[in-house]
This record gives structure tokens, C-alpha cells and sequence, in this order.
């Protein structure tokens, strides 16, 4: 158990969790749009929402027994209404 703790505590101090460039990059793929147009929302700790080019997605950080985490899609990539110009 003290392993573990320690194991854990290592991970967050030296910031191995997956990067918002790497969310970034594979939304870019999976909205076919470019990443200067995305917007990044943390939801929490592990999830985050993208939007962008008018499509939304929700996508999860996977920890898949690797020291290399990644972010898997956990939604449909779905179109958005685009939003009205404020009166």
C-alpha cells in the first residue's frame, strides 16, 4: 500500500498525466479541425470537453496500464449550434 502511495504521489509530482497539446491533437483528428480553433473544459480531474469547428466531445483520460496515459473519445463527436450573436 505505501508503494502504491508513493508510486502515485511520483506520477503527480512530475506531471506524467496526458497533456491538453496531446487532447489537443487528437481531437484535431477527430473533428477534422485545425487545434487553434479548439476549446478545452476540464470537467474533472480526468475528463475533459473539447469544441470546436462546431462539433462538442467529451474525452477521458485512460490510464492503460502504462507509464504513457492518453485520452480516449467517451462521446459521440456531435455538431453544435453555432452560437447567436449577443443583442
Amino acid at each position: 500500500m505505501r508503494g502504491t502511495m508513493m508510486w502515485c504521489a511520483l506520477m503527480v509530482s512530475t506531471g506524467c498525466g496526458a497533456t491538453v497539446q496531446q487532447l489537443k491533437t487528437r481531437a484535431a483528428l477527430d473533428f477534422e479541425c485545425a487545434e487553434a480553433h479548439l476549446d478545452v473544459k476540464t470537467i474533472d480531474s480526468g475528463t475533459r470537453q473539447v469544441e470546436g469547428c462546431g462539433k462538442r466531445a467529451i474525452y477521458v483520460e485512460l490510464f492503460n496500464n502504462s507509464r504513457y496515459p492518453v485520452w480516449m473519445l467517451n462521446s459521440d463527436v456531435r455538431e453544435v449550434a453555432a452560437k447567436s450573436a449577443s443583442r
